[in-house]
């Protein structure tokens, strides 16, 4: 285990000295800044003019869900498991096709020249705790309704 988390370690550096050399080729160390992993997220999120989730793959991609409540406007790839179904088939945020590098840049750009209207409350609502424990609450009576009969 420990190999695997030194490797998985290494990859990360790596990616992100990579990163930082990028950044430093395009003359871009003024506007960009690697900040690495912060504990509370949303602050960066209700001042973002715009939020990018580049993704190949999800599962439930929550951050979603955060940029929504934040009011932040959305563009994500169409990737399997996750953003079309969070993002409502695009009414909520933006889609592009997995991996087109140039209609992700297009509509960044697009977006950010002509900006969106934030995601209604009615989006984020569905994935809040109260809604959750509702639902399973919900869930488990009609359970207990089946075993009754």
């Amino acid at each position: 285990k420990k190999a695997i988390e030194d490797e998985l370690y290494r990859h990360v550096v790596t990616i992100k000295e990579i990163k930082l050399a990028q950044i430093e080729k395009e003359q871009l160390q003024d506007d960009i800044q690697m900040l690495g992993f912060v504990d509370n997220p949303l602050p960066f999120l209700k001042r973002a003019d715009l939020f990018v989730l580049s993704s190949r793959w999800e599962g439930l991609p929550t951050v979603l869900v955060e940029a929504m409540y934040c009011k932040a406007p959305i563009i994500a790839t169409d990737c399997p498991s996750g953003p079309k179904e969070i993002l409502k088939n695009g009414e909520y945020g933006e889609l592009v096709p997995v991996g087109d590098r140039s209609a992700l840049a297009e509509k960044i750009y697009d977006c950010l020249l002509n900006p969106r209207s934030a995601a209604p409350p009615d989006s984020w609502m569905p994935y809040t705790s109260t809604t959750a424990a509702r639902r399973y609450l919900e869930l488990m009576a009609g359970f207990a309704l089946c075993n009754q009969r």
